[in-house]
């Protein structure tokens, strides 16, 4: 089976909920795991074998055992920054439909690095965000090496201002895929999931009506561990005991009810000026994304005013 569509972004754009939502399609069938990473550069640190090493042919054959459906997809987001995929992909399928999903580039950082630090405990505690984003934008990113649990979240970080950056790569995409390459952002998505993913159904031939009673529920929601120190821990364990099953989801669940809790909404005064020094630096970006995707409505969505004091 060859695929023939592929959901890219960048991290905590909602792209994890939208892969979900259609997988549930019977129409639609969704790689396992939902990112795989195949087509990345070769300067990625932690790449499976891919494209590098095992070209065109070795992408299809991930998909060999998908039933016969009308949409076969994937859905590595860090494909938009990459300089191999554009042009590999419309080779593995000249009719590829690709699509992209954004939010507001300083919130996407916030949310990111939250993430990283309750959720996946590969940032250590003791790096504030503001400090995140001063060493990104002064260009000393150096300086915050030791904080990163893994070569792979360092590099992500690394590049984080450049991943909100959407306008940049944008062209990559549009001048090979034409009308096959596509924009949503998270914005259009809150409160009216259902024409969303109906958009989306006209857009790739699927029958929306399957989504008339269907539960659209989040996935990686954020939220904040009560224990950092813990958390590390039950991290590493779950990642060095292996096996599964009933007794390991109870644990998992039960670990969660105790551990879990919803991030507060207020910001301190240090992160709310760390977010309104990112919207001076991204609002050039954000201007000429507006003009790009003729969505105008993205100047009053993402300029904000933000709290500072």
């Amino acid at each position: 089976m060859i695929p023939n569509f592929v959901i890219l972004g960048s991290p905590k754009c909602g792209t994890t909920s939208v892969a979900n939502w259609l997988a549930a399609h019977p129409e639609c069938h969704s790689s396992k795991p939902k990112e795989l990473f195949y087509f990345m550069d070769s300067s990625y640190k932690k790449r499976v074998p891919g494209f590098n090493e095992l070209g065109f042919e070795g992408y299809p054959s991930l998909f060999s055992d998908f039933p016969n459906v009308r949409i076969r997809f994937e859905s590595t987001t860090h494909y938009y920054h990459q300089k191999i995929a554009p042009s590999a992909l419309l080779k593995i399928n000249p009719e590829m439909k690709v699509m992209a999903m954004f939010r507001q580039p300083s919130d996407r950082l916030y949310s990111w690095y939250k993430f990283n630090l309750n959720h996946l405990a590969t940032v250590d505690p003791s790096l504030k965000f503001n400090a995140l984003v001063e060493a990104l934008i002064s260009g000393n990113f150096k300086s915050i090496d030791w904080a990163f649990r893994d070569d792979e979240t360092h590099d992500f970080f690394r590049l984080g201002l450049d991943y909100g950056n959407y306008v940049n790569y944008f062209d990559n995409w549009k001048r090979l895929y034409h009308d096959n390459f596509r924009v949503f952002f998270l914005d259009d998505v809150k409160g009216r999931e259902r024409d969303f993913i109906s958009e989306i159904c006209l857009w790739l031939g699927v029958d929306s009506g399957f989504y008339d009673k269907f539960d659209f529920a989040s996935s990686n929601v954020a939220y904040e561990t009560r224990s950092k120190a813990i958390h590390r821990l039950a991290v590493y364990l779950a990642k060095t005991i292996q096996g599964g099953g009933r007794l390991r989801n109870f644990l998992v669940n039960l670990y969660w009810s105790i551990q879990s809790e919803l991030p507060s909404s207020k910001i301190d005064d240090h992160d709310e000026m760390a977010l309104s020094l990112l919207d001076e630096y991204y609002a050039p970006s954000i201007e000429r994304l507006a003009n790009v995707v003729e969505r105008p409505d993205l100047r009053q969505l993402w300029f904000r005013e933000r709290r500072v004091g």
